[in-house]
């Protein structure tokens, strides 16, 4: 295994390790859900493994983040609404009434945090 660290490997791997530690998960725990191995996550967090495309799918989708913030650190809006349309377009119309209830709820409080 090359031990040398590459920089963007590093900023990558640092996003993947931010995100994991705000979730309060820890190595082993998203290794099994993004599907890699403990040691893989390691390496990918430390700089010293890049990732495949399987990889970043497989991070990305258990963090619940796009691929763009795992690469280039942007949390853009338009994919947020994206993911949203598409987890509302596999509901019933019965869920998603209900979740768009809820949704106008919680962003009621929050409002009122401000």
């Amino acid at each position: 295994m090359n031990d040398k660290v590459d920089p963007l490997n590093l900023e990558i791997g640092l996003r993947i390790k931010s995100a994991r530690e705000e979730k309060g998960w820890s190595r082993k725990a998203l290794a099994q859900k993004g599907k890699l191995t403990e040691q893989s996550l390691l390496y990918v967090e430390t700089g010293r493994r890049g990732l495949s495309s399987h990889t970043i799918r497989g991070i990305s989708r258990a963090l619940n983040v796009t691929a763009d913030f795992l690469l280039f650190g942007q949390t853009d809006t338009i994919n947020r609404v994206d993911y949203a349309s598409q987890a509302l377009a596999n509901l019933t119309d019965e869920e998603h009434k209900h979740t768009l209830e809820i949704i106008d709820k919680v962003a009621d409080l929050l409002r009122g945090y401000e």
